[in-house]
């Protein structure tokens, strides 16, 4: 068997329900990759599983950084090529030759994979994508940050980014209200601690408004997706497209109605996403401009971008129909809710 030349690298804490389908995937989609684990303290059977799959099984005694301990399964790997995923993370492709073709003409860039999240939705279980940057050269580039560990140059240079040809499926967040409760009160904390050093970072503040509107914190969220926005980072940033919807969410549900309009800054900018126009459509019906909405939701049906599973369809076409019943107009109303009745999920 020939050396091989990608590393993925996964760390680990109690994550028996997750870890062998996570392997089994990867041994699946990427026969020829090394598998390194790097268990954190686990009590269960993790490592016990872990070890069906590889004998690359490491430990690394937990200090509250997500950053160290990814840091230290790439020094472990035997590749300088890696992709870091998690254990409830499950790949579906990957192309390994496009990695190492990338990473050998650009070393000092980073790849991006597409993830579809699963998430409990009034609608049942739907998906939401995003786009997270997990593959590098670990000569060049290593994670930093506590929590929502960012990849970024060890000359602190920018990176270049780049959408690699590998998808994955994430389904960490598919577990009870209680669990959901207690991983977002710590990653808050964490996510306080580090902003202790930096308060205006608006990565940090994005990440911490996105736990914070997980847990019905919304005002708490508005006020960190405000003052990550007041930063002004550069919207061809990754996580920037997600701070605006965020803000967006955030600003609805907390019932900061006028403020929801600073939306219309970024329209230029995110206009092709639907998640955005039906957002957007929102708070211009909320702000009573129903001429406004109806034209948003109806370019969000046509958007070719979507984060969340329906936003593109389900979601502005049932909004329609409740605008034109508010308008009268009884018959449009009942065609827009019999088309998006088309496109209900669960």
């Amino acid at each position: 068997m020939n050396k091989p030349l990608v590393s993925i690298c996964i760390i680990t804490k109690n994550e028996e329900k997750h870890i062998g389908e996570c392997l089994k995937a990867i041994k699946k989609a990427a026969p020829d990759a090394e598998i390194v684990v790097v268990d954190t303290g686990s009590t269960d059977k993790t490592v016990e599983i872990a070890k069906e799959y590889t004998d690359k099984v490491f430990f690394f005694e937990w200090c509250d950084d997500f950053s160290k301990a990814k840091n230290f399964a790439a020094d472990k790997a035997s590749c300088d090529y890696i992709v870091s995923i998690d254990a409830d993370e499950y790949i579906e492709k990957i192309d390994l030759n496009q990695i190492v073709d990338f990473l050998t003409k650009h070393p000092n860039a980073t790849g991006s994979i597409r993830l579809a999240n699963l998430m409990n939705t009034d609608e049942g279980v739907s998906k939401y994508f995003i786009e997270v940057t997990r593959i590098y050269d670990r000569r060049h580039v290593h994670f930093e940050d506590r929590i929502h560990e960012q990849l970024k140059r060890l000359d602190k240079k920018k990176s270049e980014v780049a959408l690699l040809d590998v998808e994955a499926t994430h389904v960490g967040y598919l577990i009870s209200g209680e669990e959901l409760l207690l991983k977002n009160k710590r990653n808050i904390k964490l996510l306080e601690k580090e902003l202790t050093d930096n308060p205006n970072d608006p990565y940090l503040l994005f990440q911490l408004g996105q736990s914070l509107l997980s847990i019905g914190e919304a005002e708490k969220a508005f006020n960190a997706y405000s003052k990550a926005l007041d930063q002004n980072p550069p919207l061809d940033a990754p996580y920037v497209e997600p701070l605006i919807l965020g803000f967006g969410d955030a600003s609805l549900a907390a019932e900061k109605f006028k403020e929801a309009l600073r939306l219309e800054e970024y329209y230029d900018e995110m206009s092709h996403i639907g998640d955005y126009m039906y957002t957007l459509g929102r708070a211009y019906l909320i702000n009573e401009r129903g001429e406004d909405a109806l034209m948003a939701f109806k370019l969000a049906t046509a958007a070719k971008k979507v984060y969340l599973q329906g936003m593109n369809d389900y979601y502005p076409l049932y909004a329609l129909s409740v605008v034109y019943e508010n308008f009268g107009e009884t018959e449009l109303s009942k065609q827009y809710e019999q088309e998006a009745l088309k496109y209900k999920r669960g």
